[in-house]
């Protein structure tokens, strides 16, 4: 994953690549032309070398599932998107990696339809609102 994200031809995220315009072109040359394979290498050395001091676990779920399932002690991380872009589109060529797909992408952004993305209230301007909402008074009742 960290060696995909440095190879994106791209603003610092996946979701707008550079487009084959005469201001862009060094920037989408300077991509194509990093060493993938030494990118991996220098990911794979790096992230070795690191490790927890705790046996832990990670899971992917939806909030109310997670939350619902929390012990005194467990600590949560919640990263809900922060704009009124569908979030997935940022992230879509790392998951596509993580998932181990093929996927068909198309247009400017180069991402695969709306259908074919992960699904959330979060990024959806009409429901994000009341879904923090959710978010922050579950937490509260469950203490």
């Amino acid at each position: 994953m960290e060696a995909a994200s440095k190879c994106a031809a791209a603003p610092g995220h996946t979701a707008q690549p550079f487009q084959p315009t005469v201001t862009a072109a060094r920037y989408i040359i300077e991509a194509w032309s990093r060493d993938v394979w030494s990118l991996v290498e220098q990911a794979a050395i790096g992230t070795s070398s690191l490790c927890a001091s705790a046996t832990g676990t990670a899971e992917q779920a939806d909030y109310i599932q997670s939350i619902a399932k929390l012990k005194p002690g467990d600590l949560v991380f919640a990263d809900p998107p922060y704009s009124d872009v569908h979030y997935s589109r940022f992230y879509h060529v790392l998951e596509t990696l993580a998932r181990g797909i093929s996927v068909n992408v198309s247009g400017v952004g180069r991402y695969p339809p709306l259908s074919e993305r992960p699904p959330s209230s979060f990024s959806r301007k009409g429901e994000s609102h009341s879904a923090a909402r959710a978010l922050v008074q579950f937490c509260a009742k469950q203490g």
